[in-house]
């Protein structure tokens, strides 16, 4: 009687790379964020438009600023989540909470918890 050999390398291939997740999720999510506040602008004409694009545009801009430093990028992130509570006066409903102000808190965290993970 044959025994088959059992290969015992194939349970690692389904092993999953947090670093990997954990530099991209925050990332895209922003991108996904940018496009979503930029939507809100279609309703306009003429300036009415880019005005609308300024809180879209300033997020852009501080993803591009904090790409390589989470750290930095994660607290402003927070920040920002904050403000937009504040200012936008998001915590009347939990659902524009959870659309306005909700990702860039969550996106903070991602980037702050991304650093703690990768120095371990």
């Amino acid at each position: 009687m044959q025994y088959k050999k059992v290969n015992y390398k194939s349970k690692n291939k389904l092993k999953i790379n947090w670093n990997k997740i954990l530099f991209w999720f925050p990332r895209i999510l922003t991108i996904i964020y940018i496009l979503f506040i930029g939507i809100f602008s279609l309703d306009n004409e003429g300036i009415g438009i880019i005005i609308e694009l300024l809180p879209a545009i300033l997020i852009l801009i501080i993803l591009i600023f904090t790409w390589k430093k989470p750290v930095s990028g994660g607290i402003i992130f927070l920040l920002l989540g904050i403000a937009f509570a504040i200012s936008f006066n998001t915590t009347r409903t939990v659902l524009t909470f959870f659309l306005i102000s909700f990702p860039p808190i969550l996106i903070g965290i991602l980037l702050l918890l991304s650093k703690i993970i990768k120095k371990n």
